[in-house]
């Protein structure tokens, strides 16, 4: 008789756990689809295409620590300048490469050595020196002692005179509206919102051409999938 007691009581409270425990992620989803709903009825502009054409928009510095990224950094930045955004500069931070990335970035930007000015809010390793594209004025190149991915952002934010920074990895491909899907809660709420941040996916196997993605495919290594599963996991939880 006990035995079968001690069945029921744990029954009882597995079920009354799982009841509790569906109800408070009903109640969280509810809470979310509303502050959904009334956000994107308050928001003051609908669509990265109104973004575009609107006063409000603010500036923003795209900020790509490089360190030997010789083989991919050209396509990389040619893909930056394809977003869709109306007032944005792209800063690629060479952090002390033994390879030739800014010999590279040289070459396809034709860059030229600035006299530049240069009063460091963050403490970095030692500035080279700072080129600008004559090809493409968007673009900055700025030559530092290696002092990893942290140091080499922060050279890039003391540098940046934009409203807004946008830091990624080099290798990284960015939509074409990122920035201005981005820069909206900004706009929406400028007194609290300090810092956004988007979805990041696996490119393995997928289809990119000129620096964007064409066709999505899921990759065919194992330990990719597990990645793919991981991310999705990470952000929608």
């Amino acid at each position: 008789m006990s035995i079968q007691l001690a069945v029921q009581v744990i029954g009882v409270v597995t079920l009354a756990y799982f009841v509790v425990l569906n109800t408070s992620q009903l109640l969280l989803i509810y809470m979310a689809a509303r502050e959904l709903f009334e956000h994107m009825h308050r928001s003051r502009i609908e669509t990265p295409d109104e973004l575009m054409a609107s006063p409000l928009a603010p500036s923003v510095t795209v900020i790509a620590p490089a360190w030997n990224e010789e083989v991919g950094v050209v396509e990389s930045v040619r893909s930056l300048l394809a977003l869709e955004y109306p007032d944005f500069q792209v800063i690629v931070v060479n952090d002390g490469s033994d390879d030739d990335t800014l010999g590279a970035l040289t070459e396809a930007f034709a860059l030229e050595r600035l006299e530049y000015a240069y009063a460091a809010q963050i403490r970095t390793q030692s500035l080279r020196g700072l080129y600008r594209s004559r090809s493409e004025p968007r673009i900055l190149v700025a030559d530092k002692v290696n002092g990893g991915k942290a140091d080499a952002v922060n050279c890039g934010v003391n540098i940046a005179e934009t409203d807004l920074v946008c830091v990624i990895d080099a290798d990284s491909v960015l939509d074409t509206s990122a920035l201005a899907i981005s820069a909206r809660p900004f706009i929406d709420d400028p007194d609290r919102v300090v810092a956004a941040g988007g979805t990041v996916r696996v490119i393995n196997d997928c289809i990119v051409e000129r620096g964007q993605v064409q066709e999505v495919r899921l990759p065919r290594a194992s330990l990719a999938r597990i990645q793919v599963m991981e991310y999705l996991r990470a952000f929608l939880a």
